[in-house]
């Protein structure tokens, strides 16, 4: 067994979940916890997946991926921050809302409710793959250097705050107030 092709498809796996993991590193940098990063991943999974199904066009089809999630995300801060409603809960909706939206257009688009299959559909350049793993790595690059230069990450990175160490218990008795 070759190890270059199953480290290609590593490498093609993990795209997506480092994204994801970018998109949760500010957030906790600023101490908010943002569980809503599945959900929106889905739902730019998917409308990236129609838009491409529909023009065969790549750019637009990530472009819809981008507006999709950047919107959904609006969603969730606008109901968390500006409505002051509990992030988790609305993260939480927002995962749920975002699955069974995505099962409905699929049924109604695809006509399944699981795995979308294509029988005539334009293939996605193997070129393309290259770029999208060259943009995370610059990606990454200016995430790490956003977080080691910035006055407000540096300060979360770099403080030095000493926790007292506590029983389950004095943990639960302190959360529930």
């Amino acid at each position: 067994m070759e190890i270059i092709p199953v480290l290609k498809s590593a490498v093609t796996i993990m795209i997506p979940i480092l994204f994801a993991a970018v998109g949760g590193l500010f957030p906790a940098l600023t101490g908010t916890l943002n569980i809503a990063l599945e959900g929106l991943l889905l739902a730019g999974a998917f409308s990236s997946l129609a838009v491409f199904h529909f023009t065969g066009n790549i750019a637009l089809s990530v472009t819809a991926a981008i507006i999709t999630a950047m919107s959904l995300s609006a969603i969730h801060a606008f109901a968390s921050f500006k409505l002051r409603a509990n992030v988790f809960i609305t993260g939480l909706a927002v995962n749920l809302f975002t699955s069974g939206l995505c099962t409905v257009f699929s049924e109604k688009l695809f006509n399944t409710r699981g795995v979308v299959v294509f029988q005539n559909n334009a293939k996605i350049p193997s070129d393309f793959i290259n770029w999208y793993l060259l943009f995370l790595i610059i990606l990454l690059l200016v995430s790490w250097l956003a977080v080691i230069k910035l006055p407000l990450a540096s300060d979360c990175v770099h403080a030095k705050i000493t926790v007292k160490p506590c029983s389950l218990w004095e943990l639960i008795l302190n959360f529930t107030g």
